[in-house]
């Protein structure tokens, strides 16, 4: 079958994604009416499902920017392109392609990773949640519209093609005059490109499946455990869990006919600091909004915020808390 080892490569449990050489790629006769595999993820990645519970794939998207909205013809214009995989999956062979107008001089290209050659980046492997930056240099043509593009590939489907691609334009106006009074523009290419050189951040963290770390006792911090690709602030929400008894549309508690239901009730919600990582722990501590979490069965939701505001997909977890 050629699968990854067992482990957490996002979702509510572990799972064992297939292989780029996996015989059940594309071979599923059916998929999910969801539209998703066990861990979320869009399913078919490719031409069609993957059998089994994961869906090999991985969300490239590319965002780019200039340095400036007009540039004199014959001066030096810097375009920066980000490439981040928004998916589960490790994106291999990633490439990045730059589309340059006829007349356009290439003057110079970095990367934060990989090599390029010419208007082509060779970047490697990118995990999920990483990204990587590159820095190119245009001598801008004669006067009138100039539009450059940016595409991006991996080894791997992409089930989200839409934002694989981004262009950006720039106005080129004529030179001034010999002997006109001007100013100089000098343009520096940085070794190591930084992301505040890049357009803003839109793409949210991922935060994995979490799992709880030993027993959860009364009067006793909780420990949850989880991935996350990037630094964040994760706050955690706790509802406790009671059975009722379905009167109508309504679940009630203290009724002894009808059918069994769950009450929902909100006991408050705590923010704590975490930085990225394959094995991060969350800690709940023992009293929630001034008060010890009584025995019984609580639903912890976490959602985990970057510096630029971007929230994750919400995970869950069920918690049993015993004397």
């Amino acid at each position: 079958a050629r699968l990854q080892p067992l482990g957490d490569y996002g979702g509510p449990t572990d799972t064992r994604p297939p292989l780029t050489t996996s015989a059940t790629r594309d071979a599923a006769s059916a998929c999910e009416a969801a539209g998703g595999d066990q861990r979320g993820a869009p399913a078919p990645a490719g031409p069609a499902c993957d059998i089994g519970a994961a869906e090999l794939g991985a969300d490239l998207a590319t965002l780019l920017t200039a340095s400036r909205g007009s540039a004199p013809a014959g001066s030096d214009v810097t375009y920066y392109a980000r490439v981040k995989n928004l998916g589960s999956d490790l994106a291999p062979s990633t490439t990045l392609d730059f589309a340059v107008p006829a007349g356009a001089e290439l003057v110079s290209i970095e990367t934060s990773q990989g090599t390029c050659a010419a208007t082509t980046c060779a970047l490697g492997s990118l995990a999920s949640g990483a990204d990587a930056l590159v820095a190119m240099v245009l001598r801008a043509p004669a006067p009138g519209p100039f539009t450059v593009g940016a595409s991006s590939g991996s080894g791997i489907p992409d089930p989200a093609g839409a934002n694989n691609a981004a262009t950006v334009s720039t106005e080129v106006v004529p030179a001034p005059a010999p002997g006109t009074s001007t100013q100089t523009i000098t343009v520096t290419v940085p070794t190591s490109i930084a992301p505040t050189t890049v357009a803003a951040d839109t793409a949210p963290p991922v935060l994995g499946s979490v799992k709880l770390v030993g027993n959860a006792r009364r009067g006793k911090t909780i420990r949850l455990r989880g991935s996350l690709s990037e630094s964040a602030k994760v706050t955690m929400t706790v509802y406790r869990l009671t059975t009722g008894r379905r009167v109508g549309s309504a679940c009630r508690s203290r009724r002894k006919t009808g059918r069994t239901c769950t009450i929902t009730t909100r006991r408050g919600a705590v923010t704590v600091s975490a930085k990225a990582g394959k094995a991060v722990t969350f800690t709940l501590p023992a009293e929630i909004a001034k008060k010890t979490l009584p025995t019984g069965r609580y639903r912890v939701t976490l959602v985990a915020k970057d510096a630029a505001g971007n929230a994750s997909r919400a995970r869950t977890r069920t918690v049993t808390v015993k004397r």
